[in-house]
């Protein structure tokens, strides 16, 4: 498969989308939009594992692939071709569930969407395509690496800024046997890929780690800026946010922490890195005590099972582990097994990266019953929502 987007494809795909406007003729659609991966996992080798993971959907009944841009591809076909996608779909996860864990939502990445019905959606990708087509190959700057300087500028910028528009949620589904979900709480998050297009376009953030975690840092401030407004405390739900060791005893948590209603006190959960913890573990204890005095649940996200074998999870005195699903879970029942073994209490267990329903099934067979992901959030989008009550903080186990 060619990794360079072909000349007519653009002018193709606008000719299909007007002739199912004009005889309303349905299709099928899927778009695959690359452009928000980290630069790193967007070289050409990268790019032609995840396009030729499409080649199931090209043997349904009048398929046909549009490389519009460098890092777009669409296919459109007729009819449902279910097997056929759910392939191409379960390629690309499997291809994504390697890569590390600072990615955009798998449905930033791959969208499902019908013609004549959404045609308006699929011009605005045809158009974008076009004005980054309009640059020769060699035009694109080499993006830079974030050093003290442009750090410091744009701290000042996010300082200055109103950020509710890259503010966003992410649901956490209890999730029955019975295969009934419903909401347990909403992480809330900053896009930092959008917000790094607009405010510093060409600056890789993640090129100089220590930079980068001061950068992380200061966001969860912000995010807690953000969320001490009244009118969204009183709105909101359970809710769970990422936050490091020292924002806990932050000014801005004070703040955040004096605006939260009596209804969601205990109903709050701080999600920290584990190199946080590795980092200063006598903070993290101070930290850790600190916020159960004022009601906090804590979890700990981002672990992936190498992690284990250098944290003693089941040690920490926290509420809920965030694992990431692997596929070797389900190939190799013994690593699955063991990761479990090393959290501890199942019930404290949030498998996160559910993207497809194997992840799912090998979960429920395990006992967990919290799970983030798209196909979580999906089923949450089509079906009851209910929000419960969480049940009060735990003691300490340390």
């Amino acid at each position: 498969m060619a990794l360079l987007p072909r000349r007519d494809d653009a002018a193709a795909l606008a000719g299909l989308i007007q002739s199912c406007l004009a005889a309303r003729i349905n299709r099928q659609v899927l778009l695959l939009r690359l452009g928000s991966l980290p630069p790193e996992l967007t070289r050409p080798h990268h790019l032609r594992l995840l396009f030729a993971a499409l080649d199931p959907l090209l043997g349904a009944d009048r398929a046909q692939l549009f490389r519009i841009a460098e890092r777009t591809a669409i296919v459109v076909w007729r009819g449902q071709a279910s097997e056929r996608l759910e392939a191409a779909l379960a390629g690309l996860r499997l291809l994504l569930a390697d890569m590390p864990m600072a990615l955009p939502d798998f449905s930033a990445l791959v969208e499902r969407l019908e013609l004549p019905a959404n045609a308006e959606t699929l011009a605005q990708v045809i158009r974008e395509s076009s004005q980054d087509g309009a640059r020769a190959p060699g035009d694109e700057p080499a993006q830079q690496r974030l050093d003290t300087r442009a750090l410091a500028a744009l701290e000042h910028s996010l300082a200055q800024t109103d950020l509710a528009s890259f503010a966003r949620r992410k649901p956490v589904g209890a999730v029955a046997r019975s295969g009934a979900v419903r909401i347990a709480w909403e992480k809330r998050f900053l896009a930092l890929d959008e917000l790094a297009a607009t405010m510093v376009p060409g600056v890789n953030l993640r090129a100089e780690r220590s930079l980068f975690r001061r950068l992380v840092r200061t966001l969860d401030r912000r995010l807690l800026v953000l969320l001490a407004e009244p009118a969204d405390l009183r709105q909101s739900g359970p809710l769970a946010m990422n936050m490091h060791v020292g924002g806990i005893l932050s000014a801005e948590f004070q703040r955040f922490d004096a605006a939260l209603p009596p209804a969601l006190r205990g109903q709050v959960v701080l999600d920290l890195a584990a190199p946080d913890i590795l980092a200063d573990p006598r903070g993290f204890l101070f930290a850790r005590d600190f916020a159960r005095v004022r009601g906090y649940r804590l979890g700990l996200h981002g672990l992936a099972q190498p992690l284990l074998a250098s944290l003693p999870v089941s040690d920490l005195g926290l509420d809920y582990v965030h694992l990431r699903w692997s596929p070797e879970f389900a190939r190799l029942p013994g690593a699955g097994r063991a990761a479990l073994d090393a959290i501890g209490d199942l019930e404290r267990v949030v498998l996160a990266s559910v993207h497809h329903e194997a992840a799912l099934e090998w979960g429920l067979a395990q006992g967990i019953g919290l799970f983030q992901g798209s196909l979580i959030r999906q089923a949450l989008q089509h079906g009851l929502v209910i929000l419960p009550e969480l049940s009060p903080p735990t003691s300490p186990s340390l």
